[in-house]
């Protein structure tokens, strides 16, 4: 007959020494979460700006991007000017005016670039005219100033297509 024989798991499993500079790690790891965490609870967490957030300061510069245009243009042959606009204000009062607007304003740029020939739109000299116009037509119509109305107008796509 077999007898009873009860063996203990751990018996047949080497006995292992935690090194002293692992146990200290350890420790001083467990110390600092401590430390940091007190910290935390004394002094609340720090207050990083947020994404996306309202404060006017994160604002600036104050900008309107205009949807997509597109106008025939005067010229020697027909052509068609698709064009971005992208309009910088000085102040939040020239945004908010600009955006209670932007239908008239759509369509004063609209009618602004149509006006103008294709060879002036051809050179860098005549897209920087076009831009001097549309600023100054903008805050006329908005009834803005220098100190709260357009400071440039920047083209994000400008291309004349025949």
């Amino acid at each position: 007959m077999a007898k009873n024989v009860h063996v203990r798991y751990a018996e047949f499993l080497p006995r292992r020494r935690i090194s002293p500079m692992v146990l200290v790690l350890g420790i001083g790891i467990a110390v600092g979460g401590i430390a940091f965490g007190a910290m935390l609870m004394r002094f609340g967490m720090p207050s990083w700006p947020q994404f996306g957030a309202s404060d006017p300061a994160l604002e600036k510069p104050y900008y309107v991007k205009l949807p997509k245009l597109m106008a025939n243009v005067r010229g020697t042959a027909p052509n068609v000017l698709h064009t971005s606009v992208t309009l910088k204000f000085a102040a939040p009062k020239g945004r908010e005016a600009m955006k209670a607007n932007l239908p008239a304003v759509r369509h004063l740029v609209l009618m602004t670039a149509a006006a103008e020939t294709t060879e002036s739109l051809s050179t860098p000299e005549g897209r920087v005219q076009l831009g001097a116009l549309l600023t100054t037509k903008i805050n006329e119509f908005l009834d803005l100033d220098e100190e709260t109305g357009i400071e440039e107008v920047l083209f994000d796509e400008f291309m004349l297509l025949p």
